[in-house]
């Protein structure tokens, strides 16, 4: 929408409708639509876990098989074919790094319409997506960003009252960076999927009679590793730098959270625990990447033979002193943060806080609960060194 105004008195009086109504249109469900959702959320929650005959496919559902694959869906069927598409080339990807052998069970994929459906089907403690052993099944929802394509509303709003203390341009460029948050911060369908495929991966094709206990930084900095995953301009899918994670890490190399790598690699067993928060996947996926990614043929194939020696022994530390317990540590060490220091990533929640600092404050801002708590962490922090700045 363009609103030309000839005062500033009706420039600000435009933006405060604007935002009223954004506000009212975002936050109004009818009577239909609360039908709707109660009938959508009645046919997930009953729905059976784990592999579906094609004859007793639930109503609402649809079936799609791939080679690999069965993806029970709540989406469009054209959306589904491309995300089955999609987990083939992932799958390409994962033998790359881990061999399996021959299986001819599909494994199997719920995918949702939405969050409400999610928290219908079932307990989880990630928002996105999870993988659940007991099915050998992932689920996850619709965040309307599917492989590059978004449909998204904007997940934060400034409180109408703000509206009026701040100028036009300025009101235009908080929508411009909320806009932009929203689209940065909401994960693609696709990474999510390649996230969690590759623990089903593991657990189902890799390791069907039991894994090695991984340390949480390796699990899920592989996972991370693969939600990168993109076609290049031949189609061919490729890793690559992990925004979110890049920026996660520049946080702990900031504060001086990141873990020393010898810990990491040559556990001793008596390290402080290392297990949640953003820590562990964002220093993960910056190891896994640099080894993976080095110019060095031997250090390319330390995380495929550490996985190798996991799986043949079962004891995690005792691959890792196999695998890492000839290496100079302190040169990889000083090696890794040169790289780690020198990687950058746009934020533009960091950008909002840096720019107007107590003009937007986190209590004047609506809307999703993570990206309010995400933005108040970094509205906190500005006055600090920040990310890629010298202290």
């Amino acid at each position: 929408m363009v609103v030309a105004m000839s005062t500033s008195h009706d420039r600000r009086l435009s933006l405060s409708l604007v935002a009223t109504a954004l506000v009212v249109a975002l936050g109004t469900t009818s009577a239909g639509q609360s039908g709707k959702r109660a009938a959508d959320r009645e046919a997930v929650a009953g729905a059976p876990a784990g592999a579906w005959a094609r004859d007793v496919t639930p109503p609402g559902w649809f079936v799609i098989e791939t080679r690999s694959y069965q993806l029970q869906s709540r989406l469009s069927r054209e959306t589904t074919v491309e995300l089955g598409r999609h987990l083939e080339d992932l799958l390409e990807l994962y033998r790359a790094l881990v061999p399996s052998p021959p299986r001819t069970e599909r494994m199997v994929v719920k995918l949702l319409a939405d969050e409400d459906e999610y928290q219908a089907y079932g307990d989880s403690t990630s928002r996105f997506g999870d993988y659940d052993p007991s099915a050998g099944e992932v689920v996850v929802w619709s965040t309307r960003l599917v492989l590059g394509r978004s449909e998204l509303a904007i997940g934060l709003r400034l409180d109408p009252d703000r509206v009026h203390t701040l100028t036009f341009a300025e009101n235009q460029a908080v929508l411009h960076l909320l806009d932009a948050a929203t689209l940065d911060c909401t994960p693609d369908l696709g990474a999510t999927l390649a996230h969690w495929c590759w623990v089903q991966y593991l657990d189902l094709r890799v390791w069907p009679k039991g894994a090695p206990t991984l340390p949480p930084w390796l699990e899920q900095g592989l996972a991370e590793h693969f939600a990168s995953a993109v076609p290049d301009a031949r189609g061919k899918y490729r890793t690559g730098p992990n925004a979110d994670r890049i920026k996660d890490l520049g946080w702990l190399l900031v504060q001086g959270d990141a873990r020393p790598l010898a810990q990491l690699l040559a556990p001793q067993g008596d390290e402080l625990p290392f297990e949640v928060g953003p820590g562990p996947p964002a220093q993960g996926w910056s190891l896994v990447y640099f080894l993976l990614t080095s110019d060095d043929p031997a250090r390319r194939e330390l995380v495929p033979r550490l996985l190798a020696e996991a799986a043949r022994s079962g004891d995690y530390q005792r691959s890792a002193a196999a695998v890492f317990g000839d290496l100079d540590l302190e040169r990889l060490q000083a090696d890794w943060l040169g790289w780690a220091g020198s990687l950058r990533a746009g934020d533009p929640l960091a950008e909002l806080a840096q720019r107007f600092g107590d003009k937007v404050r986190p209590d004047q801002l609506t809307g999703d609960v993570d990206l309010v708590r995400r933005y108040s962490y970094l509205w906190n922090r500005r006055k600090m060194p920040q990310p890629g700045q010298t202290p």
